[in-house]
């Protein structure tokens, strides 16, 4: 009798149990929804908090398809840390004044700016610099010529400038490697490269190298608020491109240098081999193969058709995320120096300019390397695959 007693008493605590893990779970689901409902319908105080949770769930939306060869996307989507600054993406096609724009702004706050690129900046154990310890997805300490710590002085600027190429680092390839989606094109903006040289103090040179120096990362989307996009003039970029590709080959043991040159003759030859490489490629893409007639007046039009879509999706990159944007032209610093440094200071807030910004010297032109019915052809192509953001940015090159 006392075991049937005893037996009906835990059978009915079991059932009490369940009851109120129950009860619990249900209320905690209404007052998510209720959480929920508060933050869509715009009744939070804190704007700030509404739009970085929207852009997260965006860039959350690109997560479910991310390439098996990125590290995993960090976990936490809580706010970024006060005590660090958030970022700016300084977002370039490459060879478009990005370096000159990074070293403006150290030399004007005394303090480094950061870059998704890691490897060509390590300390004396061969790690990448972090801008914070529990960052190490980056992006990372552009220099080290300059220290920034958190709460160092005021007027140093609101952002932190980061350096992003989003993944436009191929030169002289096909179609398959340069027609992105508009998400992976977003995602590749917040993507990097962390040294696998590091080691801990104390520790030897590693006798055996890995064989790579480097190896992919990426850091959560919230902390980037806000970007500068460069822009420069199409004919120059190309060119300049081919000037940094050159360089690379140069650094081959094979290469003798003669085929193709430094100059106009080199730059033509050069555009005569990749454009006829990859014909077949353009011929089955819908892309390309419509905007025929245009390509074939075009020399390395390849690379104009990669510097039209990628400044198409950094446009859009800016507005899925809500970033306010400053569009910057390189041209500029030379026609308007002054009042460039300004708008940039102020957007980047800026207040106390530290040192005196470098005088600005204009590099080498090319667009006498172009004839003028290629020129006019360059002008119709962009003016076809450009969106009206774009198109408002580059039409300038072409009257």
């Amino acid at each position: 009798m006392r075991r049937g007693v005893v037996l009906t008493a835990l059978v009915g605590m079991v059932i009490v149990f369940f009851v109120c893990l129950t009860s619990v779970s249900r209320y905690s689901g209404v007052f998510a929804a209720i959480t929920q409902a508060t933050v869509s319908s715009g009744s939070t105080p804190d704007l700030e908090v509404a739009k970085k949770a929207q852009r997260i769930n965006i860039m959350k939306k690109e997560d479910s398809s991310t390439p098996a060869a990125l590290s995993p996307a960090p976990t936490s989507e809580s706010p970024p840390s006060p005590a660090l600054p958030h970022l700016a993406w300084l977002m370039s096609f490459p060879n478009s004044g990005t370096s000159y724009t990074s070293r403006l702004v150290r030399t004007l706050t005394n303090s480094s700016t950061a870059s998704n690129y890691a490897t060509g900046n390590r300390d004396k154990n061969g790690c990448s610099r972090l801008i914070a310890p529990d960052l190490v997805d980056g992006p990372f300490w552009e220099s080290n010529s300059y220290s920034r710590l958190a709460g160092q002085g005021e007027g140093a600027g609101e952002y932190l400038l980061t350096k992003t190429h989003c993944g436009s680092y191929c030169n002289g390839c096909g179609p398959s490697e340069y027609l992105h989606a508009a998400e992976e094109f977003a995602e590749s903006c917040r993507v990097g490269k962390r040294s696998t040289l590091c080691r801990r103090e104390g520790e030897k040179r590693l006798k055996i190298k890995p064989a790579k120096s480097y190896e992919v990362v990426r850091y959560e989307p919230g902390r980037v608020e806000t970007a500068v996009h460069l822009v420069r003039n199409p004919f120059d970029n190309i060119v300049s491109r081919f000037n940094l590709k050159l360089q690379d080959l140069m650094k081959k043991p094979d290469w003798d240098g003669r085929e193709f040159s430094k100059d106009e003759i080199g730059f033509r030859r050069w555009c005569r081999y990749v454009d006829a490489k990859f014909v077949e490629e353009e011929n089955i893409s819908r892309i390309l193969s419509k905007r025929r007639h245009w390509l074939t007046q075009i020399p390395c039009h390849g690379d104009f058709v990669r510097y039209i879509m990628w400044h198409n999706l950094a446009t859009w990159t800016q507005t899925e995320l809500a970033l306010p944007t400053l569009v910057l032209h390189y041209d500029t610093y030379f026609t308007d120096f002054n009042a460039t440094v300004d708008r940039l200071a102020n957007f980047l807030n800026i207040t106390e300019r530290r040192n005196k910004p470098e005088d600005f010297v204009i590099g080498k032109t090319y667009r006498d390397y172009f004839r003028q019915e290629e020129k006019k052809a360059v002008g119709e192509l962009a003016r076809n695959m450009s969106s009206p953001e774009t198109w408002s940015y580059l039409r300038q090159y072409f009257t």
